[in-house]
């Protein structure tokens, strides 16, 4: 074709069918989460991400094999990629999700080295296609953090070469939190140490009998978590939190500490067996827990002036209630569970069963999270603990003293109907924003700052050349309008259009 003089002419073709596949794919992805299709139905994140790779590959194979690697099919594929991916920003930000939730996957994964390597770099490939970097950052960061405080990494090694790689690729102030996250976990690890080095501390743990593990985190670098003050715990985990509390607040004066459940993760040991009341006249039988232990992890804050998250760990044991009487026992099985959970069934080693108004009296639960907690304990065949009772009255809750597993050690997951759910992404993106607000503004200042008087269209320019997100035009605009009511800036009294900086 270049010996013809139409190279140029295939160039526009080739680009228009890659932005015309690009679309498609992006068109399948809003029909998918518009349609009421059953689930395995769904374009989930996964297949996606899978269908995207695929077809970056495709286009690559082209570009190798039938153009000979010119630089001109690779700079038009380039910013084909470019407009498709970001000319919807609802679809850009699901992207953004969906690359995040893969790179979560991947680095909980047990894989080679030279595996993971070439997954990550098509995700790198994507990620610099995309404008919505900020976004990718706090979705990412987000995930980092469960990862780190549940310890839920396959390789910390994987886990800080990722971070070089977004490091590389945007500058260190774009990992800087995330860096910070690790040393943070390095610092816990020893404040740990400290902790279990401390007689007196000690002397108080061992009377609880529960093995006990902290993790200790600045409230400005991991992302925002609300406190659960409200909930109502076990007087062993309460006896636990006061004697870490009272050892942190000694080592670090004016510090404090704010525990947070939502990423606490506990073992549960359980014994299932039926009791029986025998009399001369009628037998009865109830169940019960006859023994329990329970690992539980919460985050606490701590900071010279504000909360930070952390992370601990408990185990405790419980005896045999008087008076039972054993008729069969099944063998000791360990539970996997949430802090929440761990709680909710450490209730039944008192009572054969409660309504859902006693277990929420007694734990402190909300409404709708007592359900969801609830909900993982007896839906599951495989992990069945509890078994639910509804009449017109009330709903009940009772141990499943017939629960059998070859199994031993089992995990219960969380009920979680989406890979983010729809509070989360809420939350991320409302930090986003306001971090593209104060980005903006000081951006904004700046210019106005050296160049003392500037038209709007020429600010404009200036701005949207130094950011480094796409800036609507719309934003900008309003930005500019808070700026000159917080005086930062005045219009010019003859022409509206020009703008001078207020000293």
């Amino acid at each position: 074709m270049s010996q013809v003089g139409q190279l140029d002419l295939l160039r526009l073709r080739f680009v228009d069918a890659v932005r015309e596949s690009g679309c498609e794919l992006l068109r399948q992805l809003r029909e998918s989460a518009n349609s009421a299709e059953k689930k395995d139905r769904e374009l989930k994140g996964r297949e996606f991400t899978a269908q995207l790779f695929a077809l970056k590959d495709s286009h690559d194979l082209a570009w190798m094999q039938a153009f000979n690697r010119n630089p001109q099919f690779s700079l038009g594929i380039k910013e084909a990629w470019e407009k498709f991916l970001n000319q919807d920003v609802e679809s850009s930000r699901k992207i953004t999700r969906f690359l995040a939730k893969r790179c979560d996957c991947l680095l909980r994964e047990t894989k080679s080295a030279e595996d993971l390597e070439k997954e990550m770099a098509k995700v790198m490939v994507i990620f610099r296609y995309l404008d919505g970097k900020d976004y990718f950052e706090e979705f990412y960061r987000t995930d980092l953090c469960k990862r780190l405080l549940t310890r839920k990494s396959a390789s910390d090694d994987a886990e800080k070469a990722m971070v070089k790689q977004l490091k590389d690729e945007c500058g260190q102030q774009y990992t800087h939190k995330m860096e910070s996250m690790f040393n943070d976990v390095h610092l816990s690890r020893q404040t740990m140490a400290l902790f279990n080095a401390d007689s007196a501390s000690q002397e108080e743990v061992a009377k609880t009998g529960v093995s006990f593990d902290v993790a200790t985190c600045a409230a400005g670098v991991w992302p925002p978590s609300a406190p659960t003050e409200k909930l109502i715990l076990p007087p062993i985990a309460e006896t636990l939190r006061q004697v870490f509390s009272n050892f942190y607040k000694a080592k670090h004066p004016g510090r404090n500490l704010s525990w947070i459940s939502s990423l606490g993760a506990c073992e549960v040991r359980a014994n299932f067996s039926v009791n029986c009341f025998g009399s001369s006249s009628s037998t009865s039988s109830s169940s019960s827990t006859s023994s329990s232990s329970s690992t539980s992890s919460s985050s606490l804050t701590s900071s010279s002036s504000s909360a930070s998250p952390a992370h601990a760990q408990e185990q405790s044991e419980e005896e045999d209630s008087p008076g039972s009487v054993h008729a069969r026992a099944w063998p000791d099985y360990l539970f996997k569970v949430s802090e929440s959970q761990a709680w909710i069934l450490l209730l039944f080693n008192e009572r054969d069963s409660m309504t859902v108004q006693e277990i929420a009296e007694a734990t402190g639960f909300g409404s709708d999270e007592l359900q969801r907690q609830l909900l993982a304990l007896y839906v599951n065949k495989a992990t069945r603990i509890l078994l639910r009772y509804k009449d017109e009255h009330e709903e009940r809750y009772s141990v499943n003293c017939d629960f059998q597993s070859k199994l031993r050690c089992m995990h219960v997951a969380q009920i979680q109907l989406t890979t983010h759910p729809k509070e989360e992404i809420a939350k991320v993106e409302a930090r986003v924003s306001q971090d593209r607000d104060h980005q903006i503004d000081a951006c904004v200042v700046r210019i106005m700052k050296a160049k003392r008087e500037l038209r709007h269209s020429l600010l404009v320019a200036e701005v949207s050349s130094q950011l480094s997100f796409k800036c609507d035009p719309a934003m900008l605009k309003k930005r500019i309008e808070a700026l000159i009511h917080r005086e930062y800036l005045k219009r010019d009294d003859s022409d509206h259009n020009i703008y001078h900086y207020v000293a």
